[in-house]
């Protein structure tokens, strides 16, 4: 279901992945209704059509579906059962539902397009799946998965070899030690990053440990992974071969999701703390926060604003992906997507 046009905002908007800023852009902000927890987004390749990762909030049991942009109307992303060797850990059986988390499409070896969803609906694991068809048409077939040795996956990108790295927010370790919580100081290390490879299993990545590890992306080489210190309000970079992070990137909101834009940029989102209280917007009956959208050039490593919200546009930003000239941004709570369409 597509509605009404909300608020209007100015903004910067970036050419391209290193260019100028074009000062003043304007975008309006029109909300998408209906759609619960869209936490992450992958576009097809046909260039119109989103994969949504809804997140699993009790009792909506999250899931999987497509967003089609021509009509901005959301459908279901019909699933059916063949585990493959290949795909995953052997002997990992199919979930009874896919409580989707982050998110990640990626062309295989072979050519086949292969999504990788956390899931945390009965268990802690990345499931793999072969997308087949195009556009709305698209269909998927569960393939194979890895359950979690330790702790919940947050977000995922998957290697050409069939493998993936992946964040591990908040460790079982530190969990124990905090009571069964995660500390949320920004300065706590309370993740890391994980690597799987088909034939080697899970390994832990030297030097990953962050405030709260989120979302993460793999360079088209496979060499450099991106990662989000949400707490810490930083984007990383890290080399693979190495173990070390080699760059940080500080932002004025915390970020969530990664995405990449079609000139090989990133766009990171995340929601700006510092208008929590008794005072906030309420929008599906929750605060609806302030948040911000900042490009990424990976060669650089440098970000710019792109876009800034007040309070009162939408609850939980975690992600936005650039489709066209337009934004999609989606939430880990709340019952929208806001689409920012720029200006004439």
């Amino acid at each position: 279901m597509r509605l009404g046009i909300g608020a209007i905002f100015g903004v910067a908007l970036l050419a391209g992945a290193g260019a100028p800023a074009a000062e003043g852009q304007v975008y309006k902000a029109t909300p998408i209704m209906g759609i619960a927890g869209p936490e992450d987004f992958e576009l097809l390749p046909d260039g119109k059509t989103l994969v949504v990762g809804q997140f699993r909030r009790p009792p909506v049991p999250g899931g999987l579906s497509l967003l089609d942009t021509s009509a901005d109307t959301l459908l279901p992303l019909p699933i059916v059962n063949n585990p493959t060797a290949g795909w995953g850990e052997a002997g990992c059986t199919a979930p009874t539902h896919i409580g989707a988390h982050g998110i990640n499409l990626s062309q295989r070896a072979d050519g086949r397009w292969q999504l990788l969803a956390v899931n945390h609906e009965g268990r802690e694991s990345v499931e793999f799946l072969e997308l087949i068809g195009s556009g709305p048409a698209t269909r998927a077939i569960w393939r194979g998965c890895v359950i979690s040795p330790d702790g919940a996956y947050n977000d995922i990108a998957g290697t050409k070899d069939g493998g993936f790295v992946a964040t591990i927010p908040t460790s079982a370790a530190v969990f124990a030690a905090n009571a069964g919580k995660a500390p949320m100081d920004g300065k706590t290390n309370t993740g890391y990053l994980v690597a799987w490879h088909p034939g080697k299993g899970q390994v832990r990545l030297p030097n990953s440990d962050a405030p709260y590890n989120n979302g993460v992306q793999v360079s088209p080489d496979g060499r450099t992974a991106y990662f989000n210190a949400w707490t810490g309000k930083e984007v990383r970079r890290y080399d693979i071969a190495s173990g070390q992070v080699t760059g940080v990137i500080k932002l004025d909101f915390r970020p969530d999701n990664l995405t990449w834009t079609k000139d090989g940029a990133l766009i990171a989102a995340g929601t700006d703390e510092s208008a929590t209280g008794p005072n906030c917007p309420q929008l599906d009956g929750m605060c609806a926060l302030g948040f911000g959208i900042a490009r990424i050039d990976p060669r650089r490593f440098r970000a710019t604003p792109v876009f800034t919200a007040p309070p009162g546009v939408m609850v939980g930003v975690s992600v936005a992906i650039l489709v066209g000239k337009d934004f999609y941004v989606g939430g880990f709570s709340g019952n929208r997507v806001v689409k920012l369409t720029a200006a004439q």
